[in-house]
């Protein structure tokens, strides 16, 4: 009877290792004992399916997921060009590359994918995606078959020893190159010497098996000199667990990244009923009469009647105006910008014709004005806030006109000079009407724009 093909999926999710120690409580005490200790120094594991291509594929799928793990886009490319330059080795070996660029254009393509993916170095699922597709696992394990064989077939001095029957050609026509053939010792020296330990990285291979001892053996490939001492001792390193006929992949706690934690469920206690006995009287300041804090603001001269405990009523008083700024010259001053305190001096004076126009007073009586709650001293000096903005305008459309027909570039100094001043003004009018909308909290007027 044909025995059954082995089922589940080409490559499996990774998962803890306490299922190896499940899965062997009933065997051999050697495996028992084995198994039990293997979680304390290699946490997880990630199945491989046994159809002839396991340790082909564990190798295959742990180069990728090393180099995703690494997360260095750099040096991912180089490897992609690494192993395009890799071709000429096929074509020295004997393939002609009609034959083999579609599979190498497969593992070309997942190095490219992994380089610019914006998935997380722990997010393994684009790569397992990869590897469970039949075409494309298929395409890139006969890749790697095929630069493993022209590796020896071009490196015969290092591997001819090992075969006491075959040649290396032979060896490589019935072991390497069939599909579904698996890997045996020699071959999976050779994958590593051209694949892996020439991409910076290293293996490490637990063996599973009747050995005395009472955990797993373990071999590592590495780079190593003359004497055997690694090159690069800290080079990233995956793992694969061998079982008599099989391969899987192992993780140390180190290689596994940490999960993202999900949302947490909030635990809320309820405050227990609290009785209270009544209620305690606080003493209250006395209200100050001192109104000195509030005489910088510009207009504000005369006291505030004084406040009494029982309050008073809106009429209780009138507001005086105060005689700051409660007029407004229709010219301005003609004297040298110097003399003006905070300007930069200047050596230019403003001219006689530059004055401008009578401004008229302004009627405050619309529903605004008549609906706020502020004294007629705070309206006096926004009229004159308002007055001083209007001066600035004509003066400085007047000066604005003048600038355009000027001919002579000491003159557009001049009149730009007397245009700035009178752009100071317009400022010096909004700061004054913006004052007084903080400090007193009046609406918001429409006020006149730079």
């Amino acid at each position: 009877m044909k025995a059954n093909p082995p089922q589940g999926p080409l490559v499996g999710k990774r998962q803890s290792s306490q299922a190896i120690t499940a899965e062997y409580q009933n065997a051999d005490e050697i495996f028992v004992r084995k198994t039990a200790v293997l979680p304390q120094k290699y946490s997880h594991y990630r199945t491989v399916k046994g159809d002839g291509n396991c340790g082909w594929r564990a190798i295959a799928f742990s180069y990728f997921e090393t180099l995703h793990r690494i997360g260095d886009r750099g040096r991912i490319l180089e490897e992609q060009t690494r192993l395009k330059s890799l071709n000429n080795l096929l074509n020295q070996a004997g393939f002609e590359e009609h034959l083999y660029e579609d599979f190498v254009q497969e593992t070309l393509n997942l190095l490219s994918e992994i380089a610019y993916s914006h998935l997380a170095s722990g997010d393994d699922t684009g790569l397992l995606k990869a590897f469970n597709d039949p075409a494309i696992s298929s395409a890139i394990i006969t890749h790697f078959r095929l630069l493993t064989s022209a590796w020896m077939k071009t490196h015969t001095e290092a591997y001819q020893p090992f075969l006491l029957e075959d040649t290396v050609e032979q060896y490589c026509a019935s072991q390497i190159e069939p599909y579904q053939v698996e890997i045996e010792h020699i071959g999976m020296n050779a994958l590593i010497d051209a694949l892996v330990l020439p991409a910076g990285l290293a293996v490490e291979i637990l063996y599973l098996d009747r050995s005395v001892g009472v955990e797993v053996n373990s071999h590592k490939f590495e780079r190593v000199d003359a004497s055997g001492t690694p090159l690069n001792p800290d080079a990233p390193t995956f793992r694969l667990l061998y079982r008599p006929g099989h391969y899987d992949i192992l993780y140390k706690i180190e290689d596994v990244p940490a999960p993202i934690p999900g949302p947490t469920n909030l635990q809320v206690a309820y405050a227990t009923p609290v009785t209270y006995g009544g209620f305690q009287s606080v003493p209250v300041a006395p209200v100050s009469n001192d109104i000195a804090p509030y005489l910088d603001i510009p207009g504000i001269s005369a006291p505030f009647p004084p406040v009494t405990p029982g309050g008073m009523s809106p009429d209780a008083y009138t507001s005086p105006v105060s005689p700051v700024l409660s007029t407004f010259p229709a010219t301005l001053p003609l004297r040298p910008i110097s003399d003006i305190g905070g300007f930069r001096p200047s050596k230019y004076e403003l001219e006689a014709e530059f004055r401008p126009s009578p401004v008229p007073n302004l009627p405050f009586q619309t529903p605004t004005f008549r609906n706020q709650r502020c004294g007629d001293q705070t309206l006096q000096i926004r009229v004159e806030g308002i007055r001083t903005i209007m001066a600035g305008i004509d003066m400085s459309n007047k000066l604005h006109s003048l600038l355009e027909m000027d001919r002579d570039d000491a003159e557009k100094e001049r009149h730009h000079t007397h245009y700035s001043f009178a752009k100071i003004l317009r400022i010096s009018g909004v700061s004054i009407c913006e004052r007084l909308q903080k400090e007193h909290r009046l609406h918001d007027f429409s006020r006149v724009d730079d």
